[in-house]
């Protein structure tokens, strides 16, 4: 290893370090709904010994990985390790090492140690970044992985055709590197079309292009294939097609994801990247944009200047001297501009707005900047106000988003699940809409409270919305709960004027007078109450003779 690049490795893990320090000091006790969600089923699998548990078809490998990194915690570090402590660590981890691995790409792409340290800094200081890898997101385990694919197809795309297989290992590498990260999130097989053309256009005679292409191709192919095929056999056991492919699908058949209002998505597209780089709101009451608090005032003017700086960067190095012609973008621009378009148009129809789907094209996005100031910071005073610019970032980001986070007063969701846990019954279940404001009752109930949670929007779900078949279910399982002496217990917000009520009339045509129907057969005794919401046991009504 020569002296320069023994230097820029050493720089890289010292980048990871002390990224990993900081991520691990920020933990948040703010929870989404899926981080919890993957920390019960973890539970789950450790509980009952059920395999199925560990393994779904949107993130295959993260929840088993996540089991991993629970017991390897409890038994090297502390043995009262909850699984979804373990799980942030996890991803604390690989939000790291992403952070580096993009570094590494950047380095690789411009030769610049202080543009690749800037573009570093960017992503990690990012709220959505930040945030989601002090979660335990699948997604940021998942894209962290990504730069490393990147790195692979710009080395195959600068071997000489001439140093015989190197170009081919590089695009298996890239295959293998991208398989890797589907089993953590499928989403990025958005990026194998991407990757195959990176693999096949760089100049080459045909067949050295075709063997690139064909080298990722079989490595990405095996690397998703075999792990898959086996849970479906092994531990699903489905034993036909069609029940393959239903599990594999249950998602994609959903209408509840898909969305073709564009007009109305590309807004909730500039809001889920305002939300991912500054964690702040962007609403528009009136017609009127407000792009959140103070703070957020200052991160617009600052990510202006650096997305300015970029753009004028991005000119500057591709217009020659000698006449006005613009050169075409660099090997690794032109990649991530189309993973950035191939990307965001996906994500403008399947679940737009949700800031941890553009975890990628934020990525790219920052790329794409970076390659712009590395022709813009020629002098040592603009890099130092770049660079200082991007520290101003990191600590707004922290100081508005990242630290109320960490505070557990804030999370109302946890705040209703203590308020159950001392009436809690394991045997007993809570009865929620699902959805609305209350939604994420769901997972934290069952997770710190240990009660299961019946929800109204999975039973219509499940039936189709007919209504008689839905309550004919929820009428059964409360039998049976009552009937074996467990409580259920009632949240206020499944007979209340609400978001929940709204939601499930919107999705299912469910009227607020069908659900009281349903539940008039039950008497209602207040046991509890968090906020604005009511708890209440059920108890069956005396038949009157």
């Amino acid at each position: 290893m020569s002296a320069r690049a023994a230097v820029v490795a050493g720089s890289v893990l010292l980048l990871i370090g002390v990224t990993f320090s900081l991520y691990l000091a920020t933990l948040t006790h703010f929870h989404s709904f899926d981080s919890v969600a993957y920390a019960l089923n973890i539970r789950r699998f450790e509980e009952t010994g059920r395999a199925g548990w560990l393994f779904h078809p949107h993130h295959l490998l993260f929840n088993c990985l996540g089991w991993i990194s629970h017991e390897t915690l409890v038994c090297l570090v502390d043995s009262e390790a909850t699984t979804l402590t373990a799980l942030q660590v996890f991803t604390c981890g690989f939000g790291a090492l992403g952070v580096g691995l993009f570094a590494v790409w950047i380095h690789e792409e411009t030769r610049s140690r202080y543009v690749s340290a800037l573009a570093a800094a960017a992503l990690g200081g990012s709220w959505g970044w930040w945030f989601a890898s002090t979660d335990g997101r699948a997604n940021v385990a998942a894209t962290a992985l990504l730069p490393l694919v990147l790195w692979a197809l710009s080395r195959a795309a600068r071997a000489s055709p001439s140093s015989g297989s190197l170009p081919k290992r590089y695009a298996g590498l890239a295959g293998l590197a991208l398989g890797a990260v589907c089993l953590l999130h499928e989403s990025h097989v958005l990026f194998l079309p991407v990757a195959l053309g990176a693999a096949f256009l760089p100049a080459a005679p045909l067949k050295a292009r075709l063997r690139r292409a064909i080298a990722l191709l079989a490595a990405f192919t095996a690397t998703v294939a075999i792990p898959y095929v086996l849970v479906l056999i092994l531990v699903k056991r489905l034993g036909t097609l069609s029940e393959m492919q239903a599990w594999l699908l249950s998602y994609a058949r959903q209408d509840t994801w898909w969305s073709f209002a564009l007009e109305e998505n590309l807004f909730k597209d500039a809001r889920a990247e305002w939300k991912f780089l500054t964690g702040q709101d962007l609403s528009a009451p009136g017609g009127s944009l407000i792009w959140g608090g103070p703070a957020s005032s200052v991160s617009l003017l600052l990510w202006t200047v650096l997305t300015a700086t970029g753009i004028y960067g991005w000119f500057r190095g591709r217009i020659p001297r000698s006449g006005p012609t613009i050169q075409p973008p660099s090997f690794g621009g032109a990649v991530a501009l189309s993973g950035l378009i191939l990307y965001a148009a996906f994500f403008t129809i399947w679940d737009p707005g949700y800031y941890v789907f553009w975890c990628v094209q934020s990525l790219f996005f920052i790329a794409l900047l970076a390659f712009g100031w590395q022709s813009a910071a020629r002098t040592k005073s603009v890099r130092a106000a770049l660079f200082l610019i991007v520290l101003t970032l990191g600590v707004i980001n922290y100081s508005a988003a990242i630290q109320p986070r960490q505070e557990t007063t804030r999370n109302p969701h946890l705040g209703l699940a203590q308020a159950v846990r001392p009436i809690a019954d394991r045997g007993g279940i809570l009865l929620a809409t699902g959805t609305g404001k209350a939604a994420e009752a769901e997972v934290y109930v069952p997770y710190f409270a240990r009660m299961q949670v019946l929800v109204l929007h999975q039973a219509f779900a499940e039936a189709n919305g007919d209504p008689d078949q839905a309550f004919a279910s929820l009428q059964q399982t409360v039998g049976k709960v009552l009937g074996r002496g467990n409580c259920v217990f009632l949240l206020s917000e499944v007979v209340t004027p609400g978001e929940g009520q709204r939601a499930l009339a919107r999705r299912y045509g469910v009227s607020p007078g069908q659900i009281e129907a349903f539940l008039s057969r039950y008497q209602r005794h207040r046991v509890g109450a968090y906020q604005d919401l009511i708890l209440y046991r059920l108890s069956p009504r005396r038949q009157q003779h």
